[in-house]
């Protein structure tokens, strides 16, 4: 079976499944290990699979990290002790003491919604939308040494550039994903595709 036929099978088969987690072993039918490693990493590069540690994967950004955490037990077992990585943070499976805290559980969230913002607008809306949240918050008062930061990146940064640092898992991009500015945009422009199926035609 060629590669292109193996990709082929291999994405069918994700895209049907109801579950949200895999094994590299559920595809062992579809091809050789060479060839699966081969479309494995394609798919992760299309971001159809995110690679979340030894031959598991997962869908990307389609559960918090706690319900991943807990599919992930439900595929290896409750006993299971490995490290697993679930979209930049490295949880520790059966070990209590590296069990993620609240502000690892924050960072996610925060990561989660930068990377929503980034799916549903484009980077002139986020550019606009921060820079007009930065300037309404600075009139009123209320400021953080990570606003001007984040100005600097509207104003003179690259596409790339912004959506690195929106989606990043480094401490930098972490940092300042405390204090996001795109804060409301998705609920914007959800609510702006809401009104317009809604408008009679």
């Amino acid at each position: 079976m060629d590669q292109q036929t193996i990709i082929q099978r291999l994405r069918a088969c994700i895209e049907a499944a109801s579950t949200q987690t895999f094994l590299r072993r559920d595809f062992a039918h579809l091809g050789s290990a060479r060839q699966l490693s081969r479309c494995l990493a394609m798919l992760q590069d299309e971001g159809i699979i995110e690679h979340a540690g030894y031959g598991l994967y997962l869908r990307p950004n389609t559960m918090t990290l706690e319900n991943a955490i807990r599919a992930i037990r439900d595929r290896l077992g409750p006993r299971a002790r490995r490290l697993v990585t679930i979209s930049g943070v490295t949880v520790a499976l059966g070990d209590t003491r590296e069990r993620p805290n609240p502000q690892t559980l924050l960072d996610a969230k925060k990561l989660a919604s930068a990377v929503r913002v980034v799916q549903c607008c484009t980077v002139d809306e986020i550019r606009r939308k921060s820079l007009e949240n930065i300037e309404r918050w600075n009139s009123k008062g209320t400021w953080v040494s990570a606003h001007d930061e984040w100005r600097a990146l509207m104003e003179h940064g690259t596409d790339e550039e912004i959506i690195a640092v929106m989606t990043g898992t480094d401490e930098g991009c972490n940092r300042l994903r405390q204090s996001p500015p795109y804060v409301g945009l998705v609920e914007a422009v959800e609510l702006r595709t809401v009104t317009r199926r809604l408008m009679p035609r």
